[in-house]
């Protein structure tokens, strides 16, 4: 499930991080002819520069604390990062907005992976990697999906915030299934 979340925020967003630029534009009346392509491309590598940064640090966080202490520390991170989405209001403060959430959240996959390869039964390595990057690709296309769906009557913005109660939402299950197995195995 964390790995559909990390999919539906990450990939997923893309799509639709470049129609919101496009909303704030327009909302904008001194905008320039030609600065929309300038603000789609660098809210894309604020998120990309930010994670390229920031995963070598997250790597040692990773060794030390674990895949599950960081998964959850990226999760809430993802949370509050994209809660400004729902109030921002120039092309800057998005570009802003990703660059926060690049830091925080690209510890995801890799603490996705570890989980999978920590939980995988012996000899099914590859079958959990599989089903794994199966939610990555589902993920991927349904928030595009979604906000397809949610935009047109609610706004992007209600996507945004349906995105937060989702990453909420798979937080609390995952939380939920992980203390019921530590209750089980003692």
């Amino acid at each position: 499930m964390q790995y559909l979340v990390f999919s539906f925020l990450w990939g997923g967003n893309v799509t639709i991080i470049s129609i919101f630029v496009l909303q704030l534009l327009e909302a904008q009346s001194s905008a320039g002819a030609g600065s929309e392509a300038f603000w789609i491309g660098a809210a894309a590598m604020g998120l990309a520069i930010s994670s390229l940064i920031a995963l070598p640090l997250w790597g040692r966080v990773l060794d030390r604390w674990g895949a599950e202490r960081v998964l959850v520390i990226a999760a809430v991170a993802s949370i509050v990062t994209h809660l400004p989405l729902l109030v921002l209001q120039t092309p800057l403060q998005l570009v802003l907005s990703r660059v926060a959430f690049g830091v925080s959240a690209c510890v995801m996959l890799p603490a996705i992976i570890r989980l999978v390869k920590n939980y995988a039964p012996p000899g099914m390595d590859a079958r959990a990697i599989s089903y794994a990057s199966s939610c990555n690709y589902v993920g991927s296309g349904l928030a595009p999906f979604c906000a397809g769906l949610i935009g047109p009557w609610f706004g992007l913005r209600a996507y945004f915030a349906l995105s937060i109660a989702f990453t909420a939402f798979a937080l609390v299950v995952w939380l939920r299934s992980a203390h019921r197995s530590q209750g089980a195995a003692t």
